[in-house]
């Protein structure tokens, strides 16, 4: 399983609730029409996005089964039928950033949680020693508070926009 993430800000005229209902509404159209390889997707609002000036903005989850399905992703996610439902997010959005992460261990399509951490393996630690050492996070995560190398890790707050079921339907408060 392989999740794209991609964090990004409502243009600073748009209120929060017309960005949810728009960001909502395109998760949905893609969950009832799921592309090939597409498995599931979420989206969270988060008090801070570090690579994005620490400003608050949504942290999307695009789970798919390979690095392939992100094409067929790609292609549906902007296809003539889904146009407009994904303009009217688009056209709301400051900016984003997006990456790709592979399921080491835990929940495949992890959708719950209020917090998230988000490391940098050290340079000279094997991927095996730094696997190795992320089963420690969420223990760490609920005794005192995690560290690593000495500082803290960036703990990020987030509420569930959405339930994460593809299936299910979500309306704004």
């Amino acid at each position: 399983m392989l999740a794209y993430v991609f964090w990004h800000l409502a243009l600073a005229d748009v209120s929060a609730k017309e960005y949810e209902t728009a960001l909502l509404s395109f998760q949905a159209d893609l969950a009832n029409a799921p592309p090939s390889g597409f498995a599931s997707c979420t989206t969270y609002r988060i008090s801070e996005i570090p690579w994005l000036d620490r400003r608050q903005g949504y942290e999307d989850w695009y789970f798919v089964h390979s690095s392939a399905a992100l094409d067929t992703l790609n292609e549906a996610a902007v296809k003539p039928k889904r146009w407009d439902v994904h303009a009217g997010i688009a056209t709301k959005m400051e900016t984003g950033r997006g990456g790709l992460y592979q399921h080491l261990h835990g929940e495949e399509q992890p959708r719950g949680g209020e917090r998230v951490a988000w490391l940098t393996r050290p340079r000279g630690i094997r991927y095996d020693r730094t696997q190795s050492l992320l089963r420690l996070v969420p223990k760490a995560m609920q005794e005192k508070g995690p560290t690593h190398s000495g500082r803290a890790l960036p703990i990020l707050k987030r509420t569930a926009a959405q339930s994460g079921n593809r299936n299910a339907r979500y309306s704004p408060e």
